[in-house]
């Protein structure tokens, strides 16, 4: 049987439709993942020579360890939330070495999810725990 005490999840800090005045941060890497829901605005994501777009309504994703820069040129509300999610020890996003976008009719999932993960008390949580 597999061992679920090495499946972990960790919830650090988010927010819930929180509003943004522009801001640009360089150099962001991070021992966890984030997750920006954009519930209006646009939140820009700088990867190597690339430019990740969110758009009102998309998810960004950026995976442990990614280091990345992070840019809004206007005022937007956003739900977000640091995170880490461990299958076995190993980051569930393991094999993604870039952020990447969550289309909008996904995306919704994600902000919901947010929200209710934003709403509890719970910091961590093992898979253990809930058997």
């Amino acid at each position: 049987m597999e061992n679920l005490s090495q499946n972990q999840y960790n919830y650090f800090f988010g927010g819930i439709n929180t509003m943004h005045s522009p801001h640009k941060h360089t150099n962001r890497c991070f021992p966890f993942t984030v997750v920006v829901h954009v519930n209006e605005g646009q939140y820009l994501c700088y990867y190597k020579d690339k430019i990740i777009v969110a758009n009102s309504g998309e998810t960004l994703v950026v995976p442990e360890y990614v280091l990345h820069d992070i840019e809004m040129k206007e005022y937007g509300y956003l739900s977000w939330a640091h995170i880490c999610a461990h299958i076995n020890g190993n980051d569930i996003l393991e094999g993604y070495d870039s952020p990447f976008i969550i289309g909008s009719a996904f995306s919704n999932y994600f902000k919901t999810f947010l929200n209710a993960l934003n709403n509890t008390k719970i910091e961590s949580l093992s898979l253990q725990a809930l058997k």
